[in-house]
């Protein structure tokens, strides 16, 4: 599979990033402190102009002021003020010329009014910007009642009065006229046109930039915008900063843009507001129009650094990847031919050299090992083979089966005595054997030992051919692991119906004689009995001694023969099982009870601990009193005198647990594994002990196993021995039989 981006391409990319980051970084800066720079000279610009703005509206009022002083001071009118009655109301000629001249030359007005003492109109001139007219004595109004009139006649020194006219378009300059001896004759009045004012005041501005003035409650003054009257329902985030501040600036994101504003020097007239604003709004793009050159400017530097780090890059890749890519022709060839002579030719002195001369040496080791490997695989294959064939020929049957129990091999002898060949059970369960006789304890205790990575071995599974004939099978099955794990188990299984069937006949002779046996010894005891109660007369005392010695031989031969038959009848399976609920505390107390005389005599001494809770078991009373016996009987007999005996019975949620302690003659270790065989005594005990016929625990094992149980000891020799054995709290299962355990 090809790699989806080059060693090149890696390259040229890593260059690329490592420059163009330090590069963006530069440029970044430089972009954005161009652009502050750009922005806080705008606005510096801004500012400047408006105070530039702010000077002209003051030279502006300033010089209306002097031309209304300059009408005042006309001849023409201070002889018509001064001399003219109130009845007199004809004009001049000269007067009316002088103010026609005056209006239509200085054009920035559009009115000049002249007012007597009573508030009445006298003369009033009007420019409309085409023409100046005078107008009539029947439209001249009273204007004592308007609050100019009145705050005009309190002004005193050279102070003129601010205020609009009616419709808003006009600026009214007014000031009291007075006589040299400062005798009030009226009031003089000149409009001057707000359109005037904000062409003035525009004149210096930046492009785009709006200057208005307006008052103190953000009223136009001057009108930007044809119907809008007021500035703070236009700009809301203007409301605030002018009624706080003298001067400032503020962005509108309603209308993104810069707002400036300062309060327009006043100090030389009296007006009803307490001041006026003038304000400059100029859009966010004008500001930042060189904002999009600086950025320009920095893509024109970028550009051809970066293509000059790609190059440089390109170049620099090529020449690292060179060795790369060769090296990787060389190993795709390797791999697509199988050509272990083939060498990468690199003979640079850097890593990738080194690198292509350790491969190289890697190639001649692996070409060694694979030849090596070919001759292991070929002697591997031959063992392989012959362990088939030994497993092919072998005379048990062998299976293997995965951990699911899935048969995964059977070999020749398995399938000549089940019927089925490999074919047939391949990937089946084996538990189309089953007959139906196996003791269920068998399997339990079989998944129980595999489980736990143990092997196991019986001889008491009862199958059935293919052909529907039963067989006795005898199964050792070992858990295959690997790290721990098991992978698979192998079984070798044997056909041991004869053999079983010989074991059932020498029980059977066994059982035989021993049944001859019985009578003939029980009768000798009989007549042994009445020979020394002195039935048949008087004996002397060497007579009773010899008498003695053969009647204890002859129970001695009683209890084998008893053991024989018990023997004989388990493995048959011919002793019923008659399970009934049995108090396990009166059992233990009768057994303990019927072993005193023993125990007594060699001044020993018996502990029994039982659970207070027992509750009784569906047991074989017959059957487990012959466990308890023999336990407590070998320990009192392998026990020393003065010799100490615990007897423990507990219970947990599924089993009742008996233990026989004692501080006897203990178990060799080397022997330990025998102690269940029949016939088998330990060799410290015959020394000391020569009475028994090593067929007691085998039988006890029987037992116990036969009821679900277990059974397991410990011993050191010469410190004692413990035995253990379980039963479960369900009790036993109960068993046809023809007849029951001798005692």
């Amino acid at each position: 599979m090809l790699p989806v981006f080059s060693i090149r391409t890696k390259l040229i990319l890593a260059f690329a990033l490592m420059y163009s980051i330090p590069i963006a970084i530069l440029s970044y800066s430089f972009y954005k402190d161009s652009v502050g720079l750009s922005k806080e000279q705008n606005l510096n610009t801004v500012n400047q102009n408006l105070d530039l703005a702010d000077e002209t509206l003051q030279s502006t009022l300033n010089k209306a002021k002097e031309d209304l002083i300059s009408i005042g001071t006309l001849s023409s009118f201070i002889n018509y003020a001064f001399n003219k009655t109130p009845q007199e109301n004809d004009y001049p000629s000269e007067l009316v010329n002088d103010l026609y001249s005056f209006l239509t030359n200085k054009k920035a007005y559009n009115q000049f009014t002249f007012t007597d003492l009573t508030g009445q109109e006298k003369i009033k001139i009007i420019y409309d910007g085409y023409k100046t007219y005078l107008v009539q004595e029947t439209d001249l109004a009273n204007i004592s009642n308007l609050d100019l009139f009145t705050q005009v006649k309190k002004l005193i020194n050279d102070k003129a009065y601010i205020s609009f006219s009616e419709t808003g378009d006009s600026i009214l300059i007014s000031k009291p006229y007075r006589t040299d001896d400062e005798k009030l004759k009226g009031v003089i009045t000149l409009s001057l046109r707000t359109s005037s004012i904000l062409e003035t005041l525009q004149k210096n501005q930046l492009s785009k930039e709006y200057v208005i003035l307006i008052n103190e409650e953000g009223n136009y003054i001057t009108q930007s915008k044809s119907g809008v009257s007021s500035v703070i329902r236009d700009y809301p985030e203007f409301a605030e900063a002018i009624r706080t501040e003298t001067k400032g600036q503020i962005f509108s994101k309603s209308i993104s843009s810069y707002i400036t504003f300062t309060h327009a020097n006043l100090s030389q007239f009296s007006t009803a507001e307490k001041s006026w604003i003038l304000m400059s709004i100029i859009e966010k793009d004008v500001i930042e129009k060189d904002i999009q050159t600086s950025l320009s400017k920095t893509l024109v530097y970028i550009a051809p650094l970066f293509l000059v780090v790609t190059l440089f890059a390109f170049l620099l890749s090529g020449l690292i990847a060179r060795p790369i890519n060769i090296f990787k022709n060389t190993v795709e060839e390797i791999i697509q031919k199988g050509n272990l002579n083939k060498q990468v030719n690199i003979k640079s002195k850097d890593e990738i050299g080194y690198l292509a001369e350790k491969f190289n040496e890697l190639l001649d080791r692996l070409k060694d090992y694979y030849e090596n490997l070919e001759n292991k695989v070929k002697e591997k294959t031959l063992e392989i083979r012959k362990f088939q064939q030994a497993v092919e020929a072998s005379t048990d049957g062998i299976i293997i089966t995965g951990t699911d129990s899935d048969i995964i091999y059977v070999n020749p002898k398995w399938e000549f005595f089940t019927g089925y060949n490999l074919d047939e059970v391949k990937g089946k369960k084996p538990t189309f054997l089953k007959s139906g006789k196996t003791p269920k304890y068998v399997y339990e205790e079989m998944w129980i030992a595999l489980k736990n990575n143990r092997e196991y071995y019986t001889d008491e599974i009862i199958n059935k051919r293919k052909d529907g004939t039963e067989y006795n099978t005898e199964l050792a099955i070992a858990p295959i692991t690997e790290s721990g794990r098991t992978i698979y188990y192998v079984g070798i299984a044997n056909d041991i119906t004869k053999r079983k069937e010989v074991d059932r006949m020498k029980s059977e002779f066994i059982s035989l004689a021993s049944h001859q046996l019985r009578t003939p010894l029980s009768a000798m005891r009989w007549f042994l009995e009445m020979l020394l109660d002195g039935d048949a007369g008087e004996i002397n005392g060497e007579q009773r001694e010899y008498i003695t010695n053969v009647y204890q031989s002859n129970n001695r031969m009683i209890e084998l023969v008893n053991a024989l038959l018990n023997v004989s009848r388990i493995e048959s399976g011919r002793i019923m099982v008659d399970p009934v609920p049995t108090d396990l505390e009166e059992l233990v107390k009768s057994v303990v009870s019927e072993t005193k005389v023993k125990y007594t005599e060699k001044k020993q001494n018996i502990i029994v601990s039982i659970h207070s809770s027992l509750p009784k078991i569906n047991i074989d009373p017959k059957l487990i009193r012959h466990v308890f016996l023999n336990l407590i009987t070998n320990a009192i007999k392998y026990s020393p005198e003065g010799g100490e005996i615990h007897i423990f019975v507990s219970k947990n949620d599924k089993e009742v647990m008996v233990q026989v302690s004692d501080t006897g003659y203990g178990i060799p270790e080397t022997e330990q594994t025998k102690i269940f065989q029949k016939f088998y005594r330990g060799s410290n005990i015959i020394k000391n002990e020569i009475d028994g016929n090593g067929l007691g625990l085998y039988l006890t094992k029987a037992i116990v196993e036969s009821s679900r149980g277990r059974i397991w000891f410990e011993s050191e020799e010469n410190k004692g021995t413990s035995f253990w054995f379980t039963l479960p709290l369900g009790g036993m299962e109960a068993r046809q039989g023809e007849v029951s355990i001798n005692g």
